[in-house]
């Protein structure tokens, strides 16, 4: 049997979307990040287990398992601004690619639109992982 889709338009599914969900967090993107980028940053140096190092950072706020998703996320930092993050100069940057739900940082090449994608990845994993549920924002279209 075929059904016909009625309606393609996109149907916001929660009134919060991830950008506005952030600010009623325990653990902000602004706080977590310093001590992340530093510890990406020394690891990705050393040539380390990065992922291991993110982590370190992430678990005392109880996010340890979204160290892939920050990993992610500054790689494709990187791959966008097409030079190496450092911490204390990209902190606020990144912190600010979360606060709009239209990001103007990007420009038109393919690690634009990654990068795009790993902020929204990384604003439903915090959602998830802040609110403790199951049901992130989410739409479908």
């Amino acid at each position: 049997m075929f059904i016909e889709p009625r309606n393609l338009a996109p149907v916001e599914l929660n009134e919060i979307g991830p950008s506005r969900s952030l600010a009623r967090r325990h653990v902000s993107v602004q706080r977590l990040l310093p001590n992340v980028l530093h510890a990406w940053r020394d690891a990705r140096d050393r040539r380390g287990e990065v992922q291991q190092a993110v982590y370190r950072p992430l678990e005392p706020h109880g996010c340890g398992l979204l160290a892939p998703v920050f990993d992610g996320l500054l790689t494709a930092c990187e791959a966008c601004l097409r030079r190496r993050l450092a911490p204390g100069r990209d902190d606020g940057w990144i912190a600010r690619l979360f606060e709009s739900d239209t990001n103007t940082a990007y420009d038109d090449t393919g690690a634009a639109h990654v990068l795009h994608c790993a902020v929204c990845s990384a604003q439903i994993m915090l959602f998830l992982e802040a609110d403790g549920s199951a049901s992130a924002p989410t739409t479908i279209l």
